[in-house]
């Protein structure tokens, strides 16, 4: 018995252990431990879920292993391991220093590999960019031309320099190539608007010229934070104020159409915007008296009246932008309105991001070709371009200006053919980005591309839910319709179209005998029906090349134009002469067939067919004071303030017009 009571006793003791100890569990929070191991099992497949992803491998690493290894790229980075294949092609880490140099003169050894032309390929990351010289050096084995490729662009323009300057220095044989990777996305297109402007504003500064930091028309095209640029997103905002408003109920909507139709978005995208907007009324504010418009206010009537400038204002409220607050916005006052809508945008969807940059680039392309008919477009200097530029003479102009310096006009022989070298030239550079070792499978891919659109069809890939013809699909050379002259056409991208997930449909005409003119496709389709191969179009453009007007005469007025400037509008107006409301200046310089003088002049030109009028007009002047000069530019600013406010005043009339008859 007393044994039996013991055992009680332990069982009584062992119970109050064990609750002890639970409670102690629980305290400590051992219980949560415990209940793990019981799904330890759970645990085991989803350790094996997560080694099945097939998660994207180190960039550097995958890039190394592509183009043949360590052995065949030199890599000049901060990291001390890689990833490296070995022979049983398993991906293994190996320290850099692996090949029996220390990591201190690890990258100094990379480069002279490179310079050497034992290895053709190099990676340079930023942690390794200062200091280091990639360029065609005379004194190197490895003098071939450099291709730079950026494949993630600097938020700094002056670290873009830095970057730039590695494979661009003195004393090389050749100049390199740059490449720099963008994607199409709208937010992207923000730091390299930003990038850009800045590389042209370094060109003005260092050397007086925008084009002296090679920012050329390829990527000026990115430059979108510009007053026309400005113009357009305020436009959009308007139309997108008025279009909800007409759709809620609270006016007939805008009487001056978009400038760009607005497309529709997709199916469930309106429909989800649709049912935000039925659900909550107030975010719309939508009339209580009259309702939907068109709808009877459900869900589906109201996603079918949807378009992307009814999405817009709701899209752009969500990430701080009220549209409405935009429509007594200075048109004056247009600093930030461009680089706020790219900051902003960033914060939506891909799709939406996508879905409001394409039209933004839509409408600034309709946006500039309004400015450029009505002579506002700031276009900065020219350049007279040709296979000869030759100076012939100068003539002083019988008129006197303070400046020591005489108002001259010089006249110009400009041979403005293209021969057919430089027409395959430019075909090779728009197919293969200036690669010349790929030119000919270039043109070939794509001569075999067009002949697959004799029908007057075209190729296209799949974007997103809409197909689109492919940028440059259509280049190469076409015949008229007697067979007996060549083009070329080469598709181009007016306000940072280049890229983008739309189709221009705009072209630049090059012709053997005179300048290139832009054109529509239509236009081109109807007027140089046949496409043909490079080889097939030579015979055609050498004998236009040979028919060509060797040598046509400009004449510009060089000299302290400044004080003639206004007279030169005033002449050119009453002339009727061409680009009449602007004063057209433009840089000569002296070459033949690239071979340069060294002689450079800048001036006005003036029209070729009304110039001996014009500069009558200008010697009735006679002198030229001081005095003469600030009051002729405040006429000048009173002339441009009317013809502003006429303008106005005709779209306001207009309007009220249209309206009477609405």
């Amino acid at each position: 018995d007393d044994d039996d009571d013991d055992d009680e006793e332990m069982d009584d003791s062992d119970d109050f252990g064990e609750e002890k100890n639970k409670k102690t569990k629980r305290k400590f929070g051992v219980e949560d431990i415990i209940d793990i191991e019981e799904e330890l099992e759970w645990l085991e497949q989803y350790i094996a879920s997560v080694k099945a992803l097939k998660l994207p491998s180190n960039a550097l690493d995958e890039i190394l292993d592509k183009l043949g290894g360590f052995d065949k790229v030199a890599e000049m980075s901060g990291r001390t391991s890689r990833l490296v294949r070995n022979w049983k092609d398993e991906f293994v880490y190996e320290k850099r220093s692996a090949n029996g140099v220390s990591m201190d003169e690890q990258n100094i050894f990379e480069r002279e590999e490179f310079q050497a032309g034992r290895k053709l390929v190099a990676i340079i990351s930023d942690a390794a960019s200062a200091g280091i010289s990639l360029q065609s050096d005379l004194r190197a084995r490895n003098q071939k031309r450099r291709v730079h490729i950026t494949l993630e662009l600097p938020w700094s323009a002056d670290k873009t320099i830095q970057q730039m300057g590695r494979s661009h220095r003195t004393n090389q044989r050749s100049a390199p190539e740059y490449k720099l990777l963008v994607s199409p996305l709208g937010g992207e297109r923000r730091f390299v608007a930003a990038v850009v402007k800045r590389l042209e504003s370094l060109g003005a500064l260092t050397q007086g010229d925008r084009r002296a930091t090679g920012v050329t028309k390829s990527w000026s095209c990115f430059n979108v934070d510009t007053k026309e640029g400005a113009w357009t997103i305020l436009d959009i905002y308007h139309h997108s104020h008025r279009a909800v408003g007409a759709l809620v109920g609270h006016d007939d909507g805008d009487l001056n159409a978009p400038l760009v139709r607005p497309p529709k978005i997709g199916v469930s995208e309106a429909r989800a915007v649709a049912k935000i907007c039925v659900d909550n009324p107030d975010i719309v504010d939508v009339n209580e008296a009259t309702g939907w418009l068109g709808s009877s206010g459900d869900v589906e009537a109201v996603a079918a009246e949807i378009d992307l400038l009814h999405a817009a204002k709701l899209w752009l409220s969500l990430v701080g932008i009220n549209v409405d607050s935009y429509e007594d916005v200075d048109a004056n006052k247009l600093e930030g309105v461009v680089s706020r809508f790219l900051n902003r945008i960033l914060g939506l969807e891909i799709s939406r991001q996508q879905w409001l940059f394409d039209y933004f680039a839509r409408y600034l392309e309709k946006t500039i070709k309004a400015a450029v008919r009505d002579g506002t477009l700031h276009r900065g200097i020219g350049s007279m371009g040709g296979r000869v530029v030759a100076f012939k003479d100068r003539t002083k102009l019988r008129l006197t200006t303070p400046a020591t310096t005489p108002v001259e006009v010089l006249t110009i022989h400009v041979d403005k053919g293209l021969d057919y070298d430089d027409a395959c030239a430019k075909l090779r550079e728009a197919a293969a980005g200036g690669d010349d070792e790929n030119n000919n499978a270039s043109s070939s891919r794509r001569t075999t591309r067009r002949r697959r659109e004799r029908s007057g069809g075209t190729t296209s890939v799949e974007l997103g839910s809409r197909q689109q013809v492919m940028f440059g699909e259509r280049d190469g050379f076409r015949l008229i319709r007697n067979g007996q002259f060549a083009v070329l056409i080469i598709e181009v991208g007016d306000a940072s179209m280049r890229g983008l997930s739309v189709q221009t449909d705009k072209f630049m005409v090059f012709f053997p005998h005179r300048l290139p003119e832009a054109m529509r496709f239509e236009t081109i389709r109807n007027r140089f029906p046949n496409d043909v191969t490079p080889g097939q179009a030579k015979i055609p453009w050498e004998r236009g090349f040979n028919t060509r007007t060797k040598f046509k005469t400009d004449r510009i007025v060089t000299g302290p134009i400044l004080y003639i400037w206004s007279d030169i509008l005033n002449a050119q107006y009453l002339e009727d002469a061409y680009a009449k409301d602007t004063v057209r200046v433009v840089r000569a310089e002296e070459h033949d067939q690239g071979k340069k003088s060294g002689n450079v002049a800048l001036g006005v030109i003036l029209d070729f067919a009304r110039y001996a009028n014009i500069l009558k007009r200008l010697e009735q002047k006679k002198h030229v004071t001081d005095a003469n000069l600030v009051t002729s530019l405040q006429g000048e600013r009173k002339r441009a303030d009317d013809k502003k406010f006429k303008k106005r005043s005709d779209r306001a009339k207009k309007a009220a017009r249209q309206r009477e008859r609405a």
